[in-house]
């Protein structure tokens, strides 16, 4: 499981950064990390400009998402946490 004070404190700087930062590291690598393994790695037919450029959009919007679908979950997480701890929720919070 999770060591819970070091994963708050971690979660608590990166959502200082912000949310379009951690979206953005996170999506990118992620989607980055998908295009290579499905474009290189994956058997397919002969790469194309136009089958390359057809995966990195894909790919890239579906960085986009699962950034955005994991800064959702910590941050419920995080509000979770500071609602059993007994602190009061974070008005900054969506």
């Amino acid at each position: 499981m999770v060591n819970e004070p070091k994963w708050v404190a971690k979660w608590a700087a990166d959502r200082a950064a912000g949310r379009g930062r951690y979206i953005f590291r996170l999506g990118l690598s992620y989607g980055a990390a998908m295009f290579i393994a499905t474009t290189f790695v994956v058997a397919h037919p002969p790469l194309t400009a136009s089958l390359l450029l057809a995966r990195a959009l894909i790919w890239a919007m579906g960085g986009a998402l699962f950034g955005s679908l994991m800064w959702w979950i910590s941050e419920w997480r995080y509000q979770r946490h500071l609602r059993t701890a007994g602190r009061p929720r974070d008005p900054r919070a969506p």
